[in-house]
């Protein structure tokens, strides 16, 4: 896991720990000194407290089309100007670890 560094809606800049691979795909890193309080949990759930960042939803198939199995991932985009860039659009291809996933919705910021 590597640190790196995501800036919320208001541009409070957190920490934030992610895979290597992710942290190559995540988009651009904010600029500046860290001064949230808290670290930016990355998980599956949406029943945990905190600040949930804003990402793209994922998917790729894995198996032949007649079985239809498809795995999902959620990949946060480290600043605000990243949600807006066309590699990060609906229909987009994003390579993590050189396993490419197509990008099948955006997820806003939320803080529970």
């Amino acid at each position: 896991m590597a640190t790196t560094k995501y800036s919320d809606n208001t541009g409070i800049i957190y920490p934030m720990r992610l895979s290597t691979a992710r942290k190559a795909a995540a988009g651009t890193e904010p600029s500046g000194a860290i001064t949230g309080f808290f670290e930016v949990k990355v998980s599956r759930s949406s029943k945990g407290f905190g600040l949930k960042p804003r990402g793209v939803k994922l998917s790729r198939p894995v198996a032949p089309a007649a079985t239809d199995k498809i795995y999902y991932s959620f990949l946060p985009l480290r600043s605000e100007t990243d949600a807006s860039d066309p590699k990060y659009a609906k229909g987009a291809t994003v390579a993590i670890g050189g396993v490419n996933w197509l990008v099948t919705g955006l997820v806003n910021e939320s803080i529970r």
